[in-house]
């Protein structure tokens, strides 16, 4: 027969859960464990202590508590439910999960239940699972909470659907006027789609709500940067970077690299490499490379040779940029090696007129160095503003099988075509929440551009869309040669592209590999505002002979495409 509850223990259990009202979990613990050496048998005030607990952060007691309330109540909802909430702090998300779902099996489709039960699936990165679970949350829940909803929207942004991410934090924004994470989020969505407008509403709503938060005087440089107002948006990555300064360092430094790659687009190149140097955080990078040049300008002058070791910092095209820079090093008797990925592994081995050595960044046991530097701070480090491509040779068997490929395929001349450039939609997926810069132009309209012309299209797209594809080659009318494969080996890519009659792409690698083969140019399609390495008017001194087609600032192609047309048919037999 079940004990009755006397008056102490009654007076006891209140003050328990006045002391838990009031936010003393750990005294309200403590309460009910006086309970609980009195009555062991009430599994409520087992339930009742491992909350306290809990919300103490004594996880262990409290995830023993609630196993002890079930064993006196099997099969108790409650109990089921704070014992998946105290396991997901633990962060056993397997057991959670599976606690979660015994949980809705008793008490039915609750709010909290299926939003806790989405959580532990979004941190098993079991996206598309949470999203359902999240949608059954939203389901039963007519007034959902801001938090549910930015859960969904990083469950919705993390399968790849931006559009449907970026309506998701919207709807968080309207539940939540003041909330910086949706603000946040938004703003890298609306950078990332190039939604200008957006954007600048939405940095003035933040700016009146956190005046000091870095990040959205950033977004208000982008836009002043997209509206063609670069000495604007130079002040404003400033502000942003001196906002940013102590408080958040990751902004910081990216509006330290905005600042720099404005003072690029200005043609003030010696500030640019300046500010250039503060991209990343110096004393956190020697823990790394504890030999990395604290002052890479000073090298410009030293008294005698050193060993260098390079290590790479970004892309392949990027790093082929930086690496022009280094004959001038190696022109004052410095000894290089470089540490890269494996492409560029491909590409350089054997330079030994540059390199002692090159090979993969993680090789292990790296020969004896002086000092080391990052990959861009090459420019720095050789004293010169400028410099031009780095010179690259072309493997003479490949170009002889992709010569024969070519003739297989079709006559002279041919006319390569790439339509974006940057990380394919998966690709970006290991990028969550953070801004990617996708170059792209209109395949459909390029295809349609190509097809009077008398020559065989060769198109070099890396890991092209379906529906690009599709949508070129229907423009196109005819057959075109698919070498994206090419793309697999910078050897493979860089003959090939020494034996294009044309070339025409946005900004990617194939620009850079180009500039490095002697008297070959391209055709550059560039979406507003463009890369600093290509300006804001004109062509690029970086990039000398190449011939560039803008998009005006409000993102229309049909001047740039215009040209581009007459111009090709003007180098090319057009069939008329």
């Amino acid at each position: 027969m079940a004990r009755t509850v006397t008056p102490k223990v009654a007076a006891l259990i209140e003050r328990g859960m006045q002391l838990a009202r009031a936010g003393e979990f750990a005294e309200a613990g403590r309460a009910f464990e006086r309970v609980l050496q009195q009555m062991p048998e009430l599994a409520e005030v087992h339930a009742m202590r491992a909350d306290a607990l809990m919300r103490a952060d004594r996880l262990e007691p409290a995830l023993a508590g609630a196993e002890r309330a079930l064993r006196l109540r099997p099969g108790w909802g409650e109990a089921l439910m704070l014992r998946g909430n105290v396991e997901a702090l633990l962060k056993r998300f397997g057991a959670a999960e599976a606690t979660f779902r015994q949980a809705i099996a008793v008490l039915g489709p609750l709010p909290a239940l299926h939003g806790n039960l989405g959580n532990v699936l979004l941190e098993q990165e079991r996206f598309a699972e949470a999203l359902t679970a999240f949608d059954a949350a939203l389901q039963a829940n007519a007034s959902p909470s801001p938090e549910l909803l930015a859960q969904r929207a990083k469950a919705v942004y993390a399968l790849g659907r931006r559009d449907d991410a970026t309506q998701a934090w919207e709807r968080v924004l309207e539940r939540d006027p003041r909330s910086l994470e949706a603000m946040e989020q938004l703003l890298q969505l609306y950078m990332a789609g190039r939604q200008i407008d957006k954007l600048e509403a939405l940095c003035a709503r933040a700016v009146s709500v956190a005046p000091d938060a870095g990040v959205f005087r950033s977004g208000e440089a982008m836009v002043l940067s997209w509206r063609g107002r670069a000495e604007e948006a130079l002040a404003k990555f400033r502000q942003a970077a001196e906002l940013a300064f102590a408080a958040d360092k990751p902004v910081h430094y990216d509006a330290v690299i905005s600042e720099a790659m404005t003072l690029f687009k200005l043609g003030r190149v010696q500030e640019g490499w300046a500010r250039y140097r503060w991209r990343l955080d110096r004393e956190a990078l020697r823990e790394q490379y504890p030999q990395l040049a604290p002052e890479p300008v000073a090298l410009a002058s030293a008294a005698a040779p050193l060993r260098i070791r390079i290590h790479v910092e970004q892309g392949v095209g990027d790093e082929l940029f930086f690496l022009r820079f280094a004959p001038l090093l190696r022109a004052r008797g410095h000894r290089l090696s470089y540490r890269t990925n494996l492409k560029l592994v491909a590409l350089l081995q054997g330079r030994s007129e540059l390199f002692e050595d090159v090979v993969r960044w993680d090789e292990a046991d790296p020969p004896p160095c002086d000092v080391e530097l990052q990959s861009s701070d090459l420019a720095l480090a050789s004293g010169a503003a400028f410099a031009p491509p780095l010179p690259l040779a072309v493997d003479e068997q490949r170009r002889g099988q992709l010569a024969a490929r070519l003739r297989a395929f079709g006559p002279p001349p041919y006319v390569g075509v790439t339509w974006r450039g940057g990380l394919t939609p998966e690709e970006q997926l290991t990028h969550r929440g953070k801004a990617i810069w996708i170059k792209r132009a209109p395949a459909e309209e390029l295809g349609r551009l190509l097809r009077p012309l008398r020559a065989s299209i060769v198109i070099l797209q890396r890991k092209p869309e379906a529906n690009d594809l599709s949508a070129f080659r229907a423009a196109l009318g005819r057959e075109a040669l698919d070498a994206a494969d090419s793309n697999d080996d910078l050897r493979e890519a860089l003959a090939l592209l020494s034996l294009l009659d044309e070339y025409i792409g946005v900004s990617n690698t194939n620009m850079h590999l180009l500039a490095g083969l002697a008297g070959r140019r391209a055709r550059v399609l560039l979406q507003q505002p463009p890369e600093w390495r290509w300006g804001t008017a004109g062509n690029s001194a970086w990039f000398p002979g190449f011939e560039l087609y803008r998009a005006t600032q409000q993102g229309s192609w049909d001047e740039a495409l215009q040209r581009l047309a007459q111009d090709l048919s003007n180098s090319l037999i057009s069939n008329g």
